[in-house]
């Protein structure tokens, strides 16, 4: 097991109670000694010290029957390790944090089974550092510290908001991507001003809290079909359709990676009928409005 810091690490593998009964399986496998995991490699043949201090997985391995796993971490993490925890872990707590911000914030909160997490209320052209923590009942385990990723993306992206409020897993929600002749249009600062006349040459005014944005999203409905090609269909429209109507906030990111939450009305009920005629030929354009409701 090749490690940034010593080239090696040994592992001790535990055999189950009854061994007898699946003589080839094991419980787990554990580490010795401190350093960053970026390769694992387990092979079914015994060596000795001297051979496993000498052999490195700087390159990975041919893939040979003589083994039975190996895995690479693609200098995603900066530790595979798990510091801090004297039981085993119940969940597992992901922050993000901006490059240069003091702000750490959380963005999932995950059963110890799940092995994957997409964030959908980055923004785009940004620098963060992801923070993991495995936790329990009673204890918080050190941060596993990300690399700097940078995000980037295009096209405006709808989904609900209710699906990742509650920082479960999401890399199966229902994401609406608009990205084919896609205008974001009428776009409107909306800000609470009151006017009050008086005898002088300039009336007074006062300027209120309500500051949001609003307006409205024209685009072709297309996605990518299993075989990396653009298509549309009636039913994609219809799900389309039912998530603009559904009087339930949403996540909405514009085209240059701002993030709002809305709320969402039919501004064009034409476009919406086409549901109901031949669009084999032809790709749909829908339009919805949206208005600003609270913070992300």
């Amino acid at each position: 097991m090749a490690t940034s810091l010593s080239k090696y690490l040994i592992g001790n593998c535990v055999m189950p109670s009854s061994p007898n009964i699946c003589p080839k399986s094991y419980q787990g496998l554990q580490f010795y000694g401190n350093g960053i995991l970026d390769n694992i490699c387990i092979k079914n043949y015994v060596q000795s010290d001297n051979v496993i201090k000498n052999e490195s997985l700087s390159i990975n391995p041919d893939w040979t029957p003589d083994i039975l796993f190996m895995t690479v971490f693609n200098h995603t993490t900066n530790s595979a390790n798990v510091f801090g925890l004297t039981q085993s872990q119940t969940k597992f707590n992901i922050s993000r944090q901006e490059v240069g911000s003091d702000v750490v914030k959380t963005v999932g909160i995950l059963e110890p089974n799940i092995t994957s997490f997409l964030d959908y209320l980055c923004e785009s052209g940004k620098y963060y550092n992801y923070l993991i923590q495995a936790q329990n009942d009673t204890q918080l385990s050190d941060f596993i510290i990300s690399d700097v990723i940078k995000t980037d993306f295009f096209g405006v992206y709808l989904l609900n908001a209710s699906d990742i409020d509650n920082y479960t897993n999401n890399d199966d929600l229902e994401c609406f991507k608009l990205d084919s002749n896609c205008t974001v249009a009428a776009v409107s600062n909306n800000a609470d001003i009151t006017e009050f006349n008086n005898f002088t040459k300039f009336s007074n005014y006062f300027i209120g809290d309500k500051n949001y944005l609003s307006g409205s999203v024209v685009s072709m409905l297309t996605y990518w079909d299993g075989d990396d090609e653009i298509t549309w269909s009636k039913e994609h429209l219809e799900d389309f359709r039912k998530l603009i109507n559904n009087g339930q906030e949403k996540i909405m990111k514009f085209k240059n990676g701002k993030i709002i939450r809305i709320v969402t009305f039919n501004s064009n009920t034409e476009s919406m009928s086409y549901v109901y005629e031949d669009i084999q030929n032809q790709p749909v354009d829908v339009t919805f409005g949206f208005r600003e409701c609270r913070e992300v």
